[in-house]
């Protein structure tokens, strides 16, 4: 498997903090190339607003492998996020990256563009955020939310705000 996006892709970014929630689970692993990086981040503040933890691009501990982290992440993930775009679909190690989780029946493909996925791919339906402008309530985003929900749960913090209201 290829290391973290940002520096896979030759970009620099190695140097972030390590966040807290980089030692949990991840409920979303977001695959995309660095040339994405702006698109994506609007879509992880997006889902990160609505609850749930999202691994797109973490500092390697020391000590650490990019291929460990990676294969790590990738087992523990619930929902794997492939970004479709231009660059994407050109990049061997997001196709590489799909196709893991693919097989583990956690694919969730999202298009920015316009593009024909790659082979192995095409016949998976692609949630369409291709005109996207970062707004909450956009059609496409709602889908989205709705899909992932439908495939691992409402966010924990939906979970227990609905607790507490039942008590």
């Amino acid at each position: 498997m290829g290391r973290a996006v940002s520096t896979r892709h030759g970009a620099a970014g190695h140097d972030r903090a390590l966040l807290p929630r980089d030692r949990d689970m991840a409920d979303v692993f977001l695959s995309y190339t660095e040339k994405d990086r702006d698109a994506v981040r609007r879509l992880v503040e997006a889902l990160e607003s609505v609850g749930w933890s999202v691994w797109w691009d973490r500092r390697i501990p020391a000590g650490e492998t990019w291929r460990n982290v990676l294969e790590r992440e990738l087992q523990q993930m619930r929902c794997m996020i492939v970004i479709w775009s231009a660059d994407s679909v050109l990049s061997e190690w997001v196709c590489e990256e799909a196709a893991e989780g693919r097989r583990l029946g956690h694919l969730v493909p999202v298009a920015i563009a316009r593009v024909r996925p790659p082979a192995g791919f095409r016949e998976i339906q692609a949630a369409d955020l291709v005109d996207w402008d970062g707004s909450r309530n956009h059609v496409g985003l709602q889908r989205l939310i709705e899909d992932i929900e439908r495939m691992i749960g409402q966010p924990a913090a939906a979970r227990r705000d609905e607790a507490d209201a039942a008590a």
